[in-house]
């Protein structure tokens, strides 16, 4: 069975690694870049959550085999949360960019 894996700086993997998570700290890009690869090369996560803001500072070769991997699925989050009023949001929000991602084209859900 895979596992779960977090990568990010201080604030976002303590959060996880109180709920029990795995995590790794990763201070710059370079860092989480090659806990990725060292994640990626072990075959025991089937799921690695990257701070977006380490994952910005990647290079073109890093993010082709990071959207191109089927195991571990890679998932950028944002690593610093903040409460946002629904009425301000912006129509292409984070979870509409998830789901374009992972399905290729946008999806205008109206509710």
């Amino acid at each position: 069975m895979h596992k779960v894996l977090i990568i990010g700086g201080r604030d976002l993997c303590s959060g996880f690694a109180l709920a029990g998570v795995e995590t790794c700290v990763a201070e710059d890009a370079d860092s989480a870049a090659g806990a990725l690869a060292k994640a990626a090369e072990s075959g025991e996560y089937g799921v690695v959550v990257l701070d977006e803001q380490l994952a910005a500072g990647f290079d073109e070769r890093t993010r082709q085999s990071m959207s191109g991997s089927d195991v571990p699925v890679v998932i950028a989050v944002p690593g610093q949360m903040r409460w946002q009023d629904v009425e301000a949001m912006e129509p292409d929000d984070y979870v509409a960019r998830l789901i374009r991602q992972a399905v290729g084209y946008q999806l205008d859900i109206k509710l």
